[in-house]
């Protein structure tokens, strides 16, 4: 794909494809933290901010990539991504959504696909690698920022003062419409600009290096805090403020080294005083001891965890994978059942579930999770290979080759993507129905 310097923005589907490039590109050389706990939060979080947006021109997708660097960013094809370093150093479920809210805005007002439409040599593949060695920072992400291009062209693809202006006023917007408190902000910034990231260094964080302008955002933000209306009441938002900590917690135990994570929470949990503390370092000992196969001891501390709050969701939902972990998947499944009377549609609990009833040899019972999920969770590839084993284990194998067919579409390994298409196709052979399920498909994919 060439890009046009006269084109005002790429074409939707450019940056879609722009998008799932990107997302290949760096699958290989960043971490993702693949904790199901903590992804649900975060992606119910956003979804939930993104129902204060008028036009969407991408369904969002939310991740989190396992570095300590203070960083967050939106990608091309509205892929919005938070480092780990940066979630631990929120205090409140406000600061998290004023960070999400601001990517947000940067999506819906395409503003990386105007600085992209602007460079005349850029190829779609020269693009990909120069947006993640920007958007990524660090020695691995320079690698893909390579030849005179993209070295020309990496200083225009920098968000403008404007992009940052118009960013915060509609985050500032969406916060207030839908009940969290647009003052948080100020305190995100203000922490981002504060801090070193390494021991002595002067040098910017890379959040500030790709959203420059720290000081006069921070004034054109007080500006409006004096423009603010009457706050909005929430139950929502409420929420997502009570389990904040827990989210915060289960991504500290998540990103730590095992040992480490255990030192860490058994350390807070002898100092802890009150019981919310107690709660969240039980629960994040927890983790870590199921990290370490130390599943007994892990069960403990997270009814323990339970005990002391039996609403916390994401105890239960990581007691129960201890269960699955340890071999016990139908203890798993019981619990998994207790979290979706607490949160029907909670998607953590639909894969344990899944992933339970197919150790457990259960394929109609995993089916029936998998496709669930699947149809509210587009991010989660994993689901349609689980379907695709299940349906084989069935012998139903229109459908499971189909799955498949999915599962390397998602991950653009296109050459597998067709063969298991093709034979979806060969096996659903007086199956219309099924048969133009498949083409559909095919043809959404681009194949």
């Amino acid at each position: 794909m060439g890009i046009s310097p006269a084109a005002k923005a790429l074409s939707i589907e450019d940056e879609k494809l722009l998008g799932k490039e990107f997302i290949v590109r760096i699958t290989g050389s960043f971490q993702f933290l693949e904790n199901d706990t903590a992804l649900h939060y975060l992606r119910e979080l956003g979804d939930y901010l993104a129902t204060a947006v008028e036009n969407k021109p991408f369904d969002l997708n939310f991740y989190i990539l396992q570095n300590s660097d203070l960083n967050a960013f939106a990608a091309p094809g509205g892929h919005i991504f938070l480092h780990t370093g940066l979630i631990l150093s929120l205090e409140t479920a406000d600061e998290l959504a004023a960070v999400l809210t601001h990517e947000i805005a940067h999506v819906t007002a395409r503003h990386l696909s105007q600085r992209i439409a602007q460079q005349q040599k850029l190829t779609l593949a020269t693009a990909t690698g120069l947006i993640a060695g920007i958007l990524l920072g660090g020695e691995a992400a320079e690698a893909l920022i390579t030849g005179s291009v993209a070295a020309s062209a990496q200083a225009q693809l920098h968000y403008s003062r404007n992009d940052e202006r118009q960013a915060d006023q509609m985050g500032f917007d969406y916060m207030e419409k839908i009940g969290f408190h647009p003052e948080a902000m100020l305190g995100v910034l203000d922490k981002i600009t504060r801090s070193r990231w390494e021991s002595g260094s002067q040098k910017a964080p890379t959040y500030l290096r790709t959203h420059p302008g720290g000081p006069e955002r921070m004034s054109n933000l007080d500006v409006l805090m004096t423009r603010r209306s009457e706050p909005v009441t929430s139950a929502q938002a409420e929420k997502f403020r009570k389990f904040f900590p827990a989210f915060q917690t289960t991504v500290a135990a998540a990103s730590l080294p095992p040992s480490t994570a255990e030192k860490t929470f058994r350390d807070r949990l002898s100092r802890a005083e009150g019981s919310e503390e107690k709660c969240l370092a039980h629960l994040g000992l927890g983790m870590a001891l199921n990290s370490r196969a130390k599943y007994n001891e892990a069960t403990a501390h997270l009814e323990s965890a339970l005990s002391i709050d039996p609403q916390m969701l994401p105890a239960l939902l990581e007691l129960g994978n201890t269960y699955r972990m340890a071999g016990h998947p139908r203890k798993a499944v019981s619990i998994m059942e207790q979290a979706m009377k607490k949160d029907g549609s909670n998607r953590a609990a639909l894969y344990l579930a899944g992933l339970s009833y197919l150790e457990m040899e259960e394929y109609t019972q995993a089916i029936r999770y998998f496709e669930r999920l699947a149809s509210i969770e587009a991010q989660k590839h994993d689901v349609f290979y689980q379907l695709g084993i299940a349906y084989g284990r069935l012998n139903q194998l229109a459908r499971a080759h189909y799955n498949f067919g999915k599962y390397f579409a998602a991950l653009f390994q296109i050459q597998e993507a067709v063969f298991h298409f093709k034979k979806a196709e060969e096996f659903a052979e007086g199956n219309p129905l099924l048969l133009e399920r498949i083409r559909r498909e095919m043809h959404t994919q681009g194949l």
